[in-house]
Parts: structure tokens; sequence; C-alpha cells
């Protein structure tokens, strides 16, 4: 059975306290260190209703930088896209471009084995 190495969650809009929480706006969110201990990484990006963002999931070998592009795109209201990479990864930091609602709250949850 796998062991969960990874896990980290980072909260867009809504003003509410979340691990790596980036408050009521766009961005980037604080960057997480995988420690290249997971070689599967899974990132879910969710929108509730009313709302919809644009997102893009990055890595870097630093904190600070410079990230790359793993992926990105469009969610729609009440959608979830599923972000799956192989890794080992050093640092992880997801964005979010756009976003048409900051009276809710769009959450990437990244998970990784």
């Amino acid at each position: 059975m796998p062991m969960r190495e990874a896990h980290a969650v980072w909260t867009f809009g809504l003003q509410s306290a979340g691990s790596g929480a980036i408050l009521g706006s766009t961005g980037a969110g604080e960057a997480f260190h995988v420690n290249g201990l997971a070689r599967e990484h899974s990132f879910y990006i969710e929108t509730p209703a009313a709302c919809t963002c644009s997102y893009q999931i990055r890595t870097a070998r630093q904190s600070t930088g410079a990230f790359v592009v793993l992926s990105s795109g469009t969610l729609a209201a009440s959608a979830v896209d599923l972000v799956q990479v192989t890794g080992p990864l050093a640092y992880v930091s997801p964005r979010i471009k756009t976003i048409t609602s900051t009276a809710v709250m769009v959450t990437v949850e990244l998970w990784g084995n």
C-alpha cells in the first residue's frame, strides 16, 4: 500500500485561512517543499458554484523560483480538474491567474506518494 509522502492545500478567493492561503486574491500560492520524496503527484483544482478561474501548476528547484509551468487550465463553475505529474519534484506552487469572484473559495490540493 502506498504511503502519503506529500500533502498541501492552498485556497484563493474567500477570506478564509488555509495552508499556504492567498486570501481574497489571485496570485501564486506559497511554495511547498516536496523534498523529492514523492514520485507521483496529484493536484486537485476545484471551483465552487458562481466562480470560474484559470490556473497554473508550477515547480522550481528553490522556493523563490524560477518556476516552470507543468500544467495550466481554465475551470468553469462547480468544476474539478485533476493534474497528475511524475516526480521527484523539489518545490511546487499553484498560481491562480484569474478568478471571477473573491466571495467564494478556489481550492488547490496536492497529494503525493
